[in-house]
């Protein structure tokens, strides 16, 4: 319940441990009383299973395993010391367990950039004015897409490059195939006209026959990354 209400996973106690510490701990305390108990010769493969996984705690979403694998997942921090200078897998001595944490923790970082991106990508397209509208105005000769038409008219001089502004023109969907908007500037005779799919099948501009040197994306028109070819 915590977790999934956002509470500080990375917070210590008086001595620097964290909930993953913790967990840790008492997972190899758990395994070492647990091998203390198999006296037993016969057992000798389920001690192998046992420090060389999870063992019988894998199915327990309530072991100190399964606990430390969740907020690794939830974006505990793996290299936090405590105040021994112990990280969280320091106090692990189960290889399977600390590569499965690591593997916990990449996927939430890795779902975290994605997510990061296309928030970032979202921020690119919103009017730079009013963050209402989307962008679609193109403004020339400078080429930069920073603003919704509706705003437009109001901005004398580019809010990216601050050239200027002799020209706007609103951004229409596509000339050729009509079902998505343009999205790729031409140059040198910088009109947008095309969606990708159909910009990636021409070699002159279908606006005003000029032969086109280079594409340039919509995004990269409005300050992000892209391949301008």
């Amino acid at each position: 319940l915590l977790v999934r209400e956002g509470a500080n996973l990375n917070l210590a106690d008086k001595d620097g441990d964290t909930p993953l510490h913790e967990a840790l701990r008492h997972h190899t305390l758990s395994q070492l009383r647990q091998l203390q108990d198999m006296q037993d010769v016969g057992k000798y493969y389920s001690q192998i299973q046992l420090l060389m996984g999870l063992g019988s705690q894998g199915v327990d979403k309530k072991s100190p395993a399964s606990i430390a694998c969740l907020l690794a997942a939830h974006g505990a921090d793996l290299n936090i010391k405590n105040k021994k200078g112990q990280t969280p897998l320091d106090l692990c001595p189960d290889p399977n367990l600390c590569k499965t944490l690591n593997k916990c923790y990449k996927d939430k970082s890795m779902g975290d950039l994605g997510r990061t991106e296309a928030g970032s990508e979202e921020s690119l397209e919103e009017c730079m004015v009013c963050s209402d509208m989307k962008r679609d105005t193109l403004f020339g000769p400078c080429g930069h897409i920073a603003t919704c038409s509706i705003c437009s008219p109001r901005v004398k001089k580019c809010l990216m490059c601050k050239e200027p502004v002799q020209a706007r023109t609103k951004i229409e969907e596509c000339v050729v195939c009509s079902d998505k908007r343009a999205s790729v500037l031409f140059q040198p005779c910088a009109h947008m006209c095309a969606c990708d799919n159909c910009a990636a099948l021409m070699k002159k501009c279908v606006q005003c026959r000029s032969v086109i040197e280079k594409f340039i994306p919509f995004i990269v028109c409005c300050g992000g990354q892209g391949k301008v070819v």
